[in-house]
């Protein structure tokens, strides 16, 4: 997952060195600049070891070349450099599989998937520390997004281990929660995101028994007080999404359809109303679809 603060440009940058093992500047073994007392090898082999199980990454907003990655199995937030893929510095949170982040000005928002959180957390890009924590409406925060009032939302909840869903609206300037939201049982939220002017959500609901009720795809208004109960876009018995995005030229919406995970999967393309416009065939698992600016 990539959280806003990224362009497409710097991703592709970051993807194409990391893959083409593109050498770092200086002797093999010589100290980097920024990475005191770590070898230029070492630097790098930590930047591929985060990257093996990398979750998420958001840039800081005081420097373009300082993104921080968070990584699955641990409670290790990693900032790199993207153009010698060192590991440039490492920040711990008290739980585990920090997933979903966001940045507010020089704040980035930390969700750790972790069934004993309640909480999400708040590095400061300057000094890159953790300077407070906020309390959700239940637990596993997963996803997080601010919309058009610069408030934050975010889904939490992790079904198969017990813990129901729910979706958190938070002024992060007092911390107050300003509504709370739960799902229904065995209902399992994914992948919110925000039409252009970010005052509507959207996200997918999956239920994982093969029926069509509770399935699909689901908008609200940041103003509802309910969750809603039916889908813009359904699904077929036995079918579930798994990739969304919001074009923000046309508003039209882009889902993915995973297909089991045992064939090539699809992307179909959505008028706002529902109606089919065409789709196109992916690779194994569309998970994650972005729009460049």
């Amino acid at each position: 997952t990539i959280a806003s603060g990224i362009s497409a440009a710097d991703l592709t940058n970051l993807i194409n060195q990391y893959e083409s093992g593109t050498p770092m500047a200086g002797p093999s073994g010589a100290n980097q600049p920024g990475t005191p007392g770590i070898p230029a090898t070492t630097g790098r082999q930590l930047a591929v070891d985060a990257f093996k199980n990398a979750f998420s990454l958001v840039f800081g907003a005081e420097e373009a070349n300082k993104p921080y990655v968070s990584t699955l199995y641990s409670n290790k937030i990693y900032t790199i450099n993207p153009k010698t893929l060192q590991v440039t510095g490492t920040i711990s949170i008290p739980h585990q599989n920090p997933e979903g982040m966001v940045r507010i000005l020089d704040n980035v928002i930390i969700c750790p998937w972790d069934t004993t959180c309640n909480r999400i957390y708040t590095i400061n890009t300057i000094t890159s520390s953790v300077t407070h924590t906020t309390q959700i409406a239940g637990y596993a925060p997963h996803a997080v997004l601010v919309d058009k009032e610069q408030m934050l939302w975010v889904m939490a909840g992790n079904v198969t281990k017990g813990k129901a869903a729910t979706l958190t609206r938070i002024d992060l300037s007092t911390g107050n929660i300003l509504k709370a939201y739960t799902f229904a049982s065995g209902v399992d939220p994914i992948k919110p995101t925000f039409n252009k002017t970010r005052d509507t959500l959207y996200y997918i609901q999956v239920k994982y028994d093969g029926s069509t009720d509770g399935n699909g795809i689901y908008r609200m208004s940041i103003l509802d007080n309910e969750l809603p109960k039916v889908s813009i876009i359904p699904t077929l018995p036995y079918q579930y999404y798994y990739a969304l995005g919001i074009e923000p030229a046309t508003g039209y919406l882009y889902v993915g359809d995973p297909k089991g995970f045992t064939q090539k999967g699809t992307v179909n393309i959505y008028k706002q109303d529902g109606t089919l416009i065409k789709f196109f065939v992916t690779g194994l698992g569309p998970g994650q679809i972005y729009f460049g600016e």
